[in-house]
């Protein structure tokens, strides 16, 4: 919107142009000074710009689709009245950190746009009751609504539960700057029954548990359509195998499941799902309490179970056994049929992995590019310093070498990457990770932050070890770093810190 307000007085013709309303199809209003104002001066800059609104959404605003609201703490019910009046077409709106939303007025924008399907209300104070009039007033057109948790929310539950939005398909709920001690009970069956089409899951960062089943409730009915679940806190879970089971019941095409956080699962309990096709399985534990007993045992039933599927693993901070995880890594070491797996990235932060492990199983076969996962850039070359074969260092021997920046260049696209964390303990490591290494194809092995490499050495030298080790002759820097013997060499990046 800045923009077609400023093409508007270049000339005569950018005026006509930007003054099209097939351009103004997704607006963001904000008042100005939103952040530091105090409630007097805010009122009035909300006010000022209401006055250019008035003009402004009847020539400019016919063709509007999506709407975002920020920081609206007096002036919304005018604004959205506005809407209702010159929007027609409008089918997303987004109120973030806004006030003052009562059942009329979003009622109102519910009749007055009928293809109205999605809304967004969170960390805005809202009225369960708008909300829940809202979700009655469009009904079976709904597909996406998004919510901040608080004692109200039960409500625009019951809601849902009760069938009034049928075709729901995105439903998420995220824990807010108030944090609230009480847990969400969920009705999982009751949810499943209300929402039968729902494709993307998400409860954020909440306190939640299913409500108890009791032995009389028969099984719901699942989700049969559901592709995305993401049940990631860093909090307290509840979240348990069983829990787990009830929600995916019936949930064949699930792609992504997100349970970072959630200690009580087990890789048992994974293993049981009925989800065949996962692409991305999140299960990294980010500061997790010491006092958990995790399971050291288990990590190879996911990897044998999607290891044809699953393009993104994280494992970071698990308890798996060293022995376990190379069973587990053994899944991506290729198939009979001659075809590789079509992971991309490995997350073993945290782990008990080791560097024997990752070469003997001659990981990653990573297949698929990811960008931008290589910026750091390399630096030049120092005499003195000891080479990845424990020979001297030739001056100049990288000057040919581009910039690891380069890797994100549409020209010489960047590797996919392994991230192994902060396990790396010396320098002996760090050449043992630069040798000739079958990788099945180009790869980046990822050291970040690794801060114990021996004698200080600091993250310039070290970078420029890695860079050196590619330059050796023979070796040739690209998407697939070659060797003359037909080998696969490994790019590292380090971001240790000096």
């Amino acid at each position: 919107m800045p923009f077609l307000g400023r093409a508007a007085r270049v000339c005569r013709r950018w005026h006509e142009a930007a003054s099209q309303p097939a351009l103004w199809h997704t607006v963001t209003l904000s008042p100005p000074l939103a952040g530091g104002r105090s409630t007097k001066g805010g009122a009035k800059a909300e006010k000022k710009l209401l006055a250019s609104l008035e003009w402004l959404m009847p020539s400019r605003f016919s063709q509007l689709q999506k709407l975002i609201l920020i920081h609206w703490k007096s002036q919304l019910h005018p604004v959205l009245k506005l809407v209702s009046e010159s929007c027609p077409r409008l089918t997303f709106l987004k109120l973030s950190d806004c006030h003052g939303v009562t059942p009329d007025t979003l009622t109102m924008l519910a009749r007055a746009c009928p293809q109205l399907h999605s809304l967004d209300v969170q960390h805005s104070m809202v009225e369960s009751t708008a909300v829940v009039s809202f979700l009655e007033e469009v009904g079976p057109r709904m597909r996406k609504l998004w919510l901040t948790y608080s004692p109200q929310t039960a409500a625009i539950l019951g809601a849902l539960l009760g069938s009034c939005c049928p075709q729901l398909q995105v439903l998420e709920v995220s824990t807010g700057i108030s944090r609230y001690s009480t847990p969400l009970q969920l009705p999982v069956e009751a949810l499943q029954k209300g929402c039968p089409q729902l494709q993307v899951l998400r409860l954020l960062n909440l306190m939640w548990l299913p409500k108890p089943s009791g032995r009389a409730v028969t099984p719901g009915p699942g989700f049969p359509s559901l592709q995305e679940l993401c049940l990631a806190g860093s909090t307290c879970s509840f979240v348990s195998d069983e829990a787990l089971s009830r929600l995916l019941r019936g949930s064949p095409n699930l792609r992504l499941l997100d349970l970072r956080g959630c200690a009580r699962i087990t890789p048992a309990g994974l293993h049981d799902l009925p989800c065949q096709e996962l692409r991305q399985l999140h299960l990294g534990l980010y500061g997790t309490s010491d006092r958990l007993t995790l399971a050291k045992e288990g990590s190879s039933l996911l990897t044998w179970k999607w290891c044809h599927t699953l393009r993104e693993l994280d494992l970071s901070g698990q308890g798996f056994s060293e022995k376990d995880l190379e069973q587990a890594l053994a899944a991506f070491s290729g198939t009979p049929g001659g075809s590789h797996p079509a992971l991309c990235s490995l997350n073993l932060r945290g782990t008990r992995v080791t560097a024997s492990t990752l070469c003997d199983q001659q990981l990653p076969r990573l297949a698929v590019p990811q960008p931008g996962i290589l910026p750091l850039p390399s630096p030049g070359p120092k005499a003195g310093l000891p080479g990845p074969g424990g020979g001297p260092v030739v001056p100049g021997a990288a000057a040919h070498l581009p910039r690891l920046s380069q890797l994100g260049s549409p020209t010489l696209p960047p590797l996919p990457v392994l991230d192994v964390g902060a396990f790396c303990y010396n320098k002996t490591f760090l050449r043992t990770l630069c040798v000739p290494w079958d990788c099945g194809g180009g790869t980046g092995l990822e050291l970040a932050r690794s801060p114990c490499f021996s004698g200080g050495w600091s993250a310039r030298v070290l970078l420029w070890l890695v860079s050196f080790a590619c330059a050796l002759p023979g070796w040739n820097l690209g998407p697939h770093v070659s060797h003359p013997q037909g080998q696969r060499q490994a790019v590292v990046v380090c971001e240790a810190v000096a």
